[in-house]
């Protein structure tokens, strides 16, 4: 199989070197994104730099390509629509008018181009801020209207994180891969709007070690009536009370794994609770 998929790619670069001349040695495949609807039309952004909309009978209906260099685990944050536009992120954040795919506007929002860097792979939310809804990406607050930049912080800037963050009682809950729970209130108003971390908690007891003697947060946290439940790799379920941002109790799911354990060294449990 990655013999042909060598040959393929090769014929790619061959047929088209401005293109295809990229990275496509990752193995986690392109359809990581989840798709999003507004209930007429389906809208999906593959890791490869597609995108495209297809109606509820399965016709396409416009498809568009970036051509971003791939970099280290692919790009796999999930869209988001906002308004009339369709939104997506590959290390520049795209915004395309959802009716046709016509680029209306991009961003950078990465500046460091380093394997890891400040890319990250936590999906697009909409964030509500004086009665409108913005785009929350990663510390960043952008208007989905025209793609203007409202707040770029360090907060919750760690790098290559994975978790989704959550909204909840008028607050931000954003955690990271090493276990460490940043919450902000929401901003007020427009005018200077601003995340800051009011939160002290860090999930794992131990120093973060190498990528061999850790665990790691991946799976998005779930809030619900007032706690959140945040499962790391390893399979240990920990329940945070929101409100007073400590840990209620821990408990071990009993999947099997452990530190360092051969299935793979960072544990197996990458999903999500609901």
């Amino acid at each position: 199989g990655n013999t042909i998929d060598r040959q393929i790619t090769g014929l790619m670069k061959d047929a088209d070197p401005e293109k295809f001349n990229r990275r496509l040695n990752e193995t986690h495949g392109w359809t990581v994104p989840t798709p999003v609807s507004d209930g007429k039309n389906i809208y999906i952004f593959l890791g490869n730099g597609i995108a495209t909309s297809f109606d509820l009978d399965g016709n396409r209906r416009w498809a568009s390509t970036q051509y971003i260099p791939i970099k280290h685990h692919g790009f796999n944050s999930s869209p988001i629509l906002a308004g009339d536009k369709f939104i997506y992120y590959m290390r520049k954040l795209f915004a395309v008018d959802k009716a046709t795919g016509k680029q209306i506007w991009s961003i950078d929002i990465c500046k460091d181009d380093s394997v890891y860097s400040d890319s990250f792979h936590d999906s697009l939310i909409k964030m509500p801020i004086g009665g409108k809804e913005y785009v929350y990406a990663h510390g960043t607050i952008v208007d989905p209207a025209d793609g203007k930049i409202l707040w770029n912080g360090p907060f919750a800037k760690d790098n290559a994180s994975i978790p989704t963050p959550v909204i909840a009682d008028g607050r931000l809950f954003h955690l990271a891969n090493s276990g460490k729970l940043y919450v902000s209130k929401l901003p007020g108003s427009t005018d200077k709007p601003d995340l800051k971390d009011e939160c002290s908690l860090i999930l794992f007891s131990k120093p973060r070690g190498d990528a061999y003697t850790r665990t790691m947060m991946c799976a998005s946290p779930l809030y619900h009536e007032g706690l959140l439940y945040i499962v790391d790799c390893m399979g240990h379920l920990f329940v945070v009370d929101a409100k007073m941002t400590q840990v209620v109790y821990k408990q071990d799911l009993d999947t099997g794994l452990e530190t360092g354990s051969r299935v793979h060294p960072m544990g197996t449990c990458y999903a999500s609770p609901i």
